[in-house]
């Protein structure tokens, strides 16, 4: 049920077309806070929906790069109540 919200499709779904995207990038494309974007990400990344992985930027510390590991598979949940 936590993955069925609407912003974390719309991510997935720009994660989907984009394939790797810099965090800050993502937070302007999506118009979302570092706060909810992470939020989601973690919850995303939980599921093997997204990859994250951290690069060191010389001289400017660590910047964060998500991308699907989907590829263009359909992804079909199924949720008992």
């Amino acid at each position: 049920m936590l993955l069925l919200k609407p912003e974390r499709t719309n991510l997935v779904q720009y994660l989907r077309k984009e394939k790797k995207v810099i965090f800050s990038e993502l937070m302007s494309a999506m118009k979302r806070s570092p706060v909810s974007l992470n939020n989601d990400l973690k919850i995303l990344s939980k599921y093997d929906l997204v990859r994250i992985t951290k690069k060191i930027n010389p001289g400017h510390g660590v910047y964060k790069v998500i991308e699907s590991s989907l590829g263009n598979e359909k992804i079909e949940f199924r949720v008992e109540i």
